[in-house]
């Protein structure tokens, strides 16, 4: 199962976690979940209706929002090793805790270096707020709920002009938006929106869990979900996140497809190429090869057509202890060929091979052995 993440008009961490939701995550395993941090936050779930698509809206209500500038201001200012120490400290469990901390860490680094002071004594406003520790948090349960295989999003796009921040007012996009994206490779653009689109929290997200940046794969749909942001825009301020099963590219031709294995022994190399060649591969080899640090491995190697490529792939993940294969297109030459039967009782059939004006000619080599005795 992947996720493909569509973030054209903004991304934001509540908006990830509320489309998360509504493509099937149980909002009650994450308010249970965010207890274990001892925040003071109430959870709220809303639809919420965006150029007429029904969404949803993830709330979270600190009771700190209420209190005057100078308290409110105290408390949202907390170090990166404050955030790591809370969450450490909690109940959550271990993969949370190292996504939640991992994507801190992406935001913490940007902020490092644009206020040129070390990680660990970088002081969040917004994103060290309780609704954004929160949001983070609840991204990680989300994945950890659901256990996807790969998570892709789409091009990102910010708008432009200004916005204000606890330092002030700032351009879109904003400073750790760009650090974040310069910091992890992460392509970024702009379009013709008067307003902040992209999120620190949001880019820290994809920069901890991305896979790629690219227009929606071929993937078999299961499941949809739309998440609102709290602005009105004049495009549709959503996430989507769709979810189902990636599937190859269905193209026509052949393929070659290899991996590399130092963990099996030969006898079950060739029970693989057996299993392989039975899956619909046109031809299965494999030939010893020397890995890093002189280990000595096998190179197994497939020859099959587009339409094989995903039981071929299927079958080496059966088959073999490899966690990952590599395919290229091939461009293929073959020799007509036809086959007679030269010998009716025994089933003796000839092979017959030709390209222009070369023609070879060779009996069955299985039916050869038939006949001997």
């Amino acid at each position: 199962m992947i996720i493909c993440f569509d973030v054209l008009t903004g991304i934001a961490g509540d908006m990830l976690v509320a489309s998360l939701v509504d493509a099937g995550v149980d909002f009650e395993y994450i308010k249970s979940n965010i207890d274990l941090l001892g925040l003071d936050v109430k959870l709220e779930l809303k639809e919420k209706f965006v150029n007429g698509i029904k969404a949803k809206n993830f709330i979270v209500n600190t009771h700190e929002k209420k209190r005057h500038f100078g308290n409110y201001h105290r408390h949202y200012h907390r170090t990166f090793k404050d955030i790591k120490e809370l969450i450490l400290k909690s109940s959550l469990n271990q993969n949370v805790k190292e996504m939640s901390i991992k994507i801190f860490e992406k935001i913490a680094q940007a902020e490092a270096n644009i206020h040129s002071i070390t990680v660990d004594n970088v002081g969040f406003h917004e994103v060290g707020a309780d609704d954004s520790i929160v949001d983070i948090v609840s991204f990680s349960l989300c994945i950890d709920y659901l256990k996807p295989e790969a998570i892709y999003f789409s091009p990102l796009l910010d708008g432009r002009g200004f916005t204000k921040s606890m330092h002030g007012v700032i351009p879109v996009p904003a400073p750790a938006v760009l650090e974040i994206a310069r910091l992890n490779n992460i392509p970024i653009g702009t379009t013709d929106i008067n307003s902040e689109l992209i999120t620190p929290t949001g880019i820290g997200i994809t920069a901890a869990v991305s896979q790629g940046f690219l227009q929606m794969p071929q993937v078999q749909i299961e499941k949809i979900g739309y998440g609102s942001g709290t602005k009105d825009l004049q495009i549709p301020n959503l996430v989507r996140a769709i979810i189902g099963e990636k599937k190859l590219t269905s193209k026509k031709g052949y393929v070659a497809i290899f991996a590399n294995i130092d963990d099996m022994t030969g006898e079950k190399m060739a029970l693989a190429c057996e299993k392989i060649m039975q899956s619909g591969a046109s031809d299965v080899y494999f030939t010893p090869i020397y890995m890093k640090k002189g280990r000595p491995a096998y190179k197994i190697g497939v020859i099959a057509s587009y339409e094989k490529l995903e039981n071929i792939v299927e079958s080496i993940f059966r088959c073999t202890s490899t966690i990952g294969v590599r395919f290229v297109h091939l461009d293929k030459i073959e020799m007509n060929r036809e086959v007679e039967i030269v010998n009716q009782n025994s089933e003796l059939r000839l092979k017959i091979s030709s390209y222009r004006d070369i023609k070879r000619l060779k009996v069955e080599f299985e039916d050869l052995k038939k006949l001997i005795k």
